[in-house]
């Protein structure tokens, strides 16, 4: 039974545990010597969450690019951006790799938690 504010998110990861993320926030963005916008981002902090890829099937059905890796990641952390007008999404790096967040789903309202989408962008 799911009882609002009870955060299952907690609550599976103290049972099963979860993985640390070096998360960098988006806080602007500059122009570089080309004229381009380049993002910046905050110092990484930790945060713990449940990682977890996407499978490929998954995201042939929602349309994305199949060439690229997708994962979901679930965590207390409810303040994460994703991509929108003019800003980039948050990112962050996990076994090696660096992921940009494409998307979230907040349920902070209900159970204090979100479920964040990212893209694979490459090594650290």
């Amino acid at each position: 039974m799911n009882i609002p504010g009870s955060n299952l998110v907690n609550l599976a990861l103290s049972v099963i545990g979860g993985q640390t993320v070096s998360y960098y926030k988006f806080t602007g963005r500059t122009t570089n010597t080309r004229g381009l916008y380049v993002p910046e981002f905050a110092d990484p902090i930790d945060v713990v969450g449940s990682f977890q890829p996407d499978p490929r099937e998954l995201v042939q059905l929602m349309g994305l690019d199949a060439n690229k890796t997708y994962a979901a990641f679930y965590t207390s952390r409810t303040d994460v951006l994703d991509v929108g007008r003019d800003r980039t999404g948050d990112e962050f790096t996990y076994a090696g790799r660096k992921y940009r967040v494409l998307g979230t789903t907040p349920w902070e309202a209900v159970d204090g938690w979100a479920g964040v989408m990212a893209v694979d962008i490459g090594a650290e």
